[in-house]
């Protein structure tokens, strides 16, 4: 436990902050009202809210175990349910989520005979059609949302989609770019040795076997892409995914009493995800709260709007960094 705080001090730090203002904002608002709106809830949709959640990260955890398929005959579920919600847990307490796909790679190398090159290659691709789908469903929420649209919403939706297909692209390119990924990673490693914290010293063999790595990465990826009919239904199981995840906010509403049509719900909070994706705040606490009460401030009162920001919140960011921590404390604990 003392190793998991040592390690996790400052992403621990930062979100438990961010708890503590929205808890802040609550009793400013009146703890007795709280009170009140969530003991009225209706119970049956709020379960339907952490069911959302749950499919979230199976489906999750399928696009990885899809993935694994393609280049591992053996491969084991439960093993990418553990790498799923480790990540998810590390990219909910790094700035722009940046920690989560490390993580990944490394359990999926430590815990199995997945090479650290076939590893990256699974978690980027995986990364990639989560972006791509993002992309999509925000873009139809657009669309069909454009009543809700006003100028200042327009703005933020337009940058979240410049700066994610902006993400997309680089990410492709220096896939298909061997040499470009070389220099990337030749610049990265003459950085760090520059920084005595990470105590590289010969930075040839380091980057003689990251060179070696991109060779692995780019070679799987040929044979990846070959398996066209794979990735379009891995693209699907990223819908799917994603689906549960927005339906989360319109489960909570309408345990609130909120009777909305589901489906606007479900598009307008793909775009609160759009909007709000680089911000380099863990789990972009404070903007994501703020753009979803921008968003959907004509939808409720004053007495419902922190307590519906605060339990869709827990069940979709917290309820993810409370379940990936304990996983991770039990591995370590298992394996000392």
């Amino acid at each position: 436990m003392s190793k998991f705080l040592k390690e996790n001090w400052f992403g621990l730090l930062s979100v438990l902050l961010s708890f503590f203002i929205l808890t802040s904002l609550i009793i400013s608002g009146g703890i007795n009202n709280f009170i009140v709106q969530t003991e009225n809830m209706d119970i049956k949709f709020l379960i339907l809210a952490f069911v959302g959640i749950i499919f979230y990260c199976l489906f999750d955890t399928c696009v990885l175990f899809c993935l694994v398929k393609t280049r591992y005959k053996v491969c084991n579920f439960f093993l990418c349910l553990k790498a799923c919600l480790i990540g998810l847990f590390y990219s909910a307490i790094t700035p722009l989520s940046i920690g989560g796909q490390p993580m990944q790679v490394m359990y999926l190398n430590k815990k199995s005979d997945i090479k650290i090159g076939d590893a990256s290659l699974f978690v980027i691709i995986k990364m990639l059609l989560y972006q791509i789908a993002m992309i999509i469903y925000a873009v139809v929420g657009f669309f069909l949302c454009k009543n809700f649209m006003n100028r200042q919403i327009t703005g933020m939706v337009f940058l979240g989609f410049f700066l994610n297909i902006i993400f997309v692209l680089s990410v492709i390119v220096i896939c298909l770019k061997k040499e470009w990924a070389v220099k990337l990673v030749s610049r990265i490693i003459n950085l760090l040795s520059k920084i005595k914290i990470f105590g590289i010293k010969d930075k040839e063999t380091i980057l003689k076997k990251m060179t070696d790595q991109i060779d692995l990465f780019n070679a799987s990826g040929k044979i990846i892409y070959q398996k066209k009919f794979d990735l379009i239904l891995i693209f699907l199981l990223n819908i799917i995914e994603l689906t549960f995840y927005y339906l989360i906010s319109g489960f909570v509403f309408r345990s609130f009493g909120i009777n909305y049509a589901i489906h606007e719900i479900i598009f307008m909070t793909s775009l609160i995800y759009m909007t709000t994706s680089f911000v380099p705040i863990p789990g972009a606490s404070g903007a994501t709260e703020g753009v979803f009460y921008i968003f959907f401030k004509g939808c409720f009162s004053k007495q419902t709007v922190l307590p519906i920001i605060f339990v869709w919140r827990f069940i979709s960011y917290y309820f993810l960094i409370l379940v990936g921590g304990l996983v991770i404390i039990f591995d370590m604990i298992r394996h000392d």
